[in-house]
């Protein structure tokens, strides 16, 4: 499939009108299987254009998953929403499902494009939680699940689900947090170019150049940097043993106004985890202990030049399920308002 880099947008379909309990209840669940030559993780070593030639890929392929949902009758807009990522590799082990985050940023911006959403900010898209599913994706390829719940204003991932696995938790709950201030130099996100990460190590916002072979390689070597710098910031922070499965919250504040979504940064989170390891603070990231990464924003602004990211570790209640904790929240959420 050719790289069409000005291609517009898909024509609109119309949405169905799902029932009031239907439209609270979100829609089923759409699958992507997505070809291992298409696949990008936010860590894919690659250039500027095969990063761009696959997400154009990614999103044509969208268009076909998202549009057939919508004439089935199995997708319709929704207002403010969790989306819930379900991640499957061919192999079953080692699995760090938030490194989908890159793949995943196409298939939003479809469901944008065919109104399924009024936008994929921060102001309608309240929480993105990516976490691995129970089996493997088929030999070549890679399956993302996404489920989108509905929530009414008020929901926020810290105060409903984290309010909820902290309720379901007995004893004492060796829940912690880190705060961590980026420099903008050391900020990666899906927005920015291999392109922009030169132009900022020497001052400048955003790069005039694209495409080239002068950048290649700069991603790496600035992710490198951070989880240095980050690996530092967590050896200073008290040890807190953990003793089984944890969800880790990654709350993010941007220098800038605006509601740009908080899993942009999934690149920067990533890295600020795998620096805990590398501390020993963290166990480990993939899925067999880290069970789900929440990505939601943070009130208020960082300082100029800075973004604020904080990871709050919550250990997951013994005999209960994160999803199930997720879904009582997203319920109980609807109730408050008809009281």
């Amino acid at each position: 499939m050719p790289y069409h880099p000005h291609r517009k947008t898909a024509k609109p379909i119309p949405l169905p009108r799902p029932s009031e309990q239907a439209g609270r209840n979100g829609f089923p669940p759409v699958t992507f299987d997505i070809p291992a030559e298409w696949w990008s993780s936010t860590d894919t070593l690659q250039t500027e254009r095969k990063r761009a030639e696959r997400r154009a890929m990614v999103k044509e392929y969208a268009r076909h998953v998202w549009g057939k949902a919508i004439r089935e009758g199995k997708a319709w807009h929704v207002r403010r929403y969790v989306a819930v990522i379900g991640v499957a590799y061919p192999r079953r082990k080692g699995v760090f499902p938030a490194r989908a985050a890159e793949t995943v940023k196409p298939i939003i911006d479809v469901g944008t494009e065919y109104r399924l959403w009024d936008d994929d900010d921060a102001n309608h898209r309240c929480a993105t939680i990516y976490f691995q599913l129970p089996k493997p994706a088929p030999a070549g390829r890679y399956r993302l699940t996404v489920y989108i719940f509905p929530v009414p204003a008020g929901w926020t991932a810290g105060r409903n689900l984290g309010g909820q696995i902290i309720q379901a938790s007995t004893g004492t709950p060796t829940a912690f947090s880190l705060q961590l201030h980026i420099p903008y130099q050391l900020w990666v996100t899906s927005n920015i170019t291999d392109s922009d990460l030169k132009a900022r190590q020497h001052g400048a916002k955003r790069s005039s150049t694209w495409g080239g072979w002068d950048a290649f390689g700069v991603r790496q070597h600035v992710v490198d940097q951070l989880i240095g710098t980050a690996a530092a910031q967590w050896e200073r922070t008290p040890e807190t043993p953990l003793h089984g499965p944890f969800i880790v919250f990654a709350g993010v504040r941007y220098a800038i106004k605006g509601d740009a979504d908080p899993d942009n940064a999934a690149e920067t989170v990533n890295a600020l985890m795998r620096a805990g390891v590398q501390a020993g603070r963290l166990p480990g990231v993939t899925s067999d202990q880290c069970k789900a990464t929440v990505f939601f924003r943070l009130k208020g602004y960082a300082e100029p030049t800075m973004h604020d990211v904080k990871l709050y570790v919550l250990p997951l209640p013994e005999g209960r399920q994160w999803l199930d904790l997720l879904i009582d929240s997203c319920e109980a959420s609807w109730k408050e308002p008809n009281r």
